[in-house]
């Protein structure tokens, strides 16, 4: 295989995805009786289809490929409901970063916020945020209950199996949701740790979108092999690497590519390997300034930028972007060392290329 038939395979996929989602979608609307609940879950549609890479599907599509079984439509149509859980998690998680854009388009919550003022007549800055940040979160509460229908309908009929699908599916659930309180947390500390950051990446990115969906499409393709140990192995240093990569994107990628401001983890004060090395390396006066500004509310977009330089200054950009070059690196040589079959480790090796590559 070459990696431009990767790169075509991955673009089929992603086609293939949205496909299932916008035809899961146009039913649900179908079935609503109550025009309210239409407009919902047209607006629930929307966000959903509106951008993003269907890396967790992929990565399932991948998993169900290691038992040595063919791709089908039943597979990739089984695989929307780690979207719809992805699609939860990140309308809740932009309530929770305060965040206005995603993938170049407004928020749930800001979207709500607006129309709490055009529609409603809602006056109060305080009441309208409120506003949009509780339509917000039950519209993500509607998308985790379409993730579980998406995961009933498709999932394992046998009881056994579908029990071993389900509690590993939940374990991945509440892996995310331990990772995300950690990291609201460490916004709050002063002073954080390279351990305690890693293991927000590990929670967070490595288990839940990576090992998770790995090993739900090895589980999913009734293989009784136990590929744990090696899907470990291999997607915990990818998943670590994606996200400092990802962090690195946030705070220096185009905004046209990435979709969302790249101040917004400095306004939020998100603790990420760039602050942890900047922090760590930067002389006396720049390092009260990040104890200043980094997080603080009153930040100016001068001073952000001003934070950027001491990201880049310092070296923490360079630091970063080659701890996760080396994560790859590890990766693919547990890849290349694996006694997956050749046409899997061919996969598997184009994925951490592809993934290390990207621009958004």
């Amino acid at each position: 295989m070459k990696i431009e038939k990767f790169l075509k395979e991955i673009k089929k996929n992603q086609k293939e995805i949205n496909f299932y989602l916008e035809e899961f979608f146009e039913r649900k609307i179908k079935e609503a009786k109550e025009k309210e609940r239409k407009i919902l879950i047209k607006n629930l549609k929307n966000f959903c289809l509106g951008g993003g890479k269907r890396l967790r599907p992929i990565l399932f599509c991948f998993g169900f490929e290691f038992s040595g079984k063919k791709l089908t439509k039943k597979v990739l149509k089984a695989s929307i409901f780690l979207e719809l859980l992805h699609s939860y998690l990140l309308i809740h998680d932009d309530i929770i970063d305060q965040d206005f854009l995603r993938h170049n388009k407004p928020t749930l919550n800001f979207y709500y916020q607006k129309i709490g003022k055009k529609q409603y007549k809602i006056k109060s800055d305080l009441k309208t945020e409120h506003f949009g940040n509780s339509v917000a979160i039950i519209l993500g509460d509607l998308c985790f209950d379409f993730c579980l229908e998406t995961f009933l309908e498709n999932s394992i009929k046998n009881s056994q199996e579908f029990y071993k699908i389900f509690s590993n599916f939940i374990k991945i659930v509440d892996d995310v949701i331990f990772g995300q309180s950690q990291d609201i947390i460490l916004e709050k500390k002063s002073k954080v740790s390279f351990k305690e950051i890693i293991s927000v990446y590990f929670y967070k990115t490595a288990r839940y979108s990576f090992v998770g969906p790995l090993w739900l499409g090895v589980m999913f393709s009734g293989v009784k092999e136990n590929f744990l140990e090696k899907i470990e192995k291999i997607a915990i240093p990818m998943g670590i690497a994606f996200q400092i990569q990802d962090d690195v994107l946030g705070v220096f990628g185009k905004k046209t590519k990435t979709g969302k401001s790249t101040f917004s983890d400095i306004y939020q004060g998100k603790k990420t390997l760039l602050f942890y090395f900047a922090y760590k390396l930067t002389k006396k006066n720049d390092k009260k300034f990040l104890e200043k500004w980094y997080g603080n509310p009153k930040i100016t977009k001068e001073k952000a930028e001003k934070i950027k330089e001491i990201f880049k200054k310092t070296k923490a950009k360079e630091y970063s972007q080659n701890l996760a070059e080396d994560l790859f690196l590890k990766a693919k040589e547990i890849i290349e060392k694996s006694d997956f079959p050749k046409k899997i480790k061919e996969k598997l090796a184009f994925l951490c290329l592809y993934l290390s590559q990207r621009r958004y």
